[in-house]
């Protein structure tokens, strides 16, 4: 028998517990869950049965898509800070500019920044 509790198919909040996928360095058992808006992720058992883990991240006040954006606009952020650039864009012109056609060419946008454990994917 399992130093653990058995959670497949229990629901917690927007989660359902699907499998055990192994224990962590504190002895924790990690499960893979997923959430109602499609999302695969691993929470801990605990997290799960104390309710402190609900949903993947997305939270349901937020539209498809709301995660990955933010999300792209962190990596362009950090793409700046690499190549030692100031970026002086609010985060509402970055997303207008993202969304805009092509200043030369007039190509509507067409690449989608996609994860697996983001709710939904977002075109820029």
């Amino acid at each position: 028998m399992p130093p653990f509790k058995d959670l497949i198919n229990q629901e917690f909040g927007l989660l359902t517990a699907k499998k055990f996928v192994r224990m962590n360095k504190h002895g924790s058992a990690i499960w893979l869950c997923s959430c109602k808006c499609g999302a695969e992720c691993e929470k801990r058992g605990g997290d799960l049965t104390k309710g402190d883990a609900t949903h993947c991240g997305c939270n349901p006040a937020y539209p498809k898509g709301f995660a990955a954006r933010n999300f792209c606009l962190t990596q362009y952020r950090a793409g700046a800070k690499i190549r030692n650039l100031q970026w002086t864009l609010s985060k509402e012109l970055a997303f207008w500019l993202f969304t805009q056609p092509c200043f030369y060419c007039a190509a509507l946008p067409e690449k989608e920044f996609r994860r697996k454990d983001l709710n939904g994917g977002f075109i820029y």
